[in-house]
């Protein structure tokens, strides 16, 4: 075990891709020193295993500044590491089988027109082209999000 001399200025416990984010950002735009910990390697539980789905709709304001922060993010970290980082954004199916889903769905598009996303309605014969295995027999509307 190593033992540090003096204290770091920020601590972050937890080396999965929250914690690696606050340390990068930390380290950029702070003098101070900055310490990781973790138990096992860095990103070595549930970050790697992700399908790269960062939705980037979200009614929250917040929310979706930070996905949009963390894709820009993962580009610039790529850049700067000069390292791929094997990241590839995936897009979303989006399956709606009642009228609460069907206005959530609604209202997801709007909030995507107001951002300039991409909202795409798409007909059962799509989906059932790009999931067969998906039974979409109760669902009555879809959506694809890019």
């Amino acid at each position: 075990m190593k033992f540090l001399k003096g204290n770091p200025d920020f601590l972050i416990i937890g080396g999965g891709i929250f914690g690696c984010a606050i340390a990068w950002n930390l380290s950029r735009r702070s003098s101070g020193s900055v310490l990781l910990l973790e138990r096992r390697g860095l990103a070595s539980a549930t970050t790697p295993r992700a399908a790269g789905l960062i939705r980037n709709l979200n009614p929250k304001q917040g929310q979706t500044a930070l996905k949009s922060y963390t894709i820009e993010a993962l580009g610039l970290l790529s850049e700067e590491l000069e390292e791929s980082l094997h990241w590839h954004q995936v897009g979303g199916l989006l399956v709606a089988e009642s009228e609460a889903n069907i206005k959530h769905l609604e209202n997801l598009e709007r909030h995507a027109l107001n951002l300039g996303e991409k909202f795409c309605w798409i007909e059962r014969t799509e989906v059932e082209d790009l999931v067969p295995w998906l039974d979409a027999s109760k669902a009555n509307k879809f959506a694809l999000l890019p």
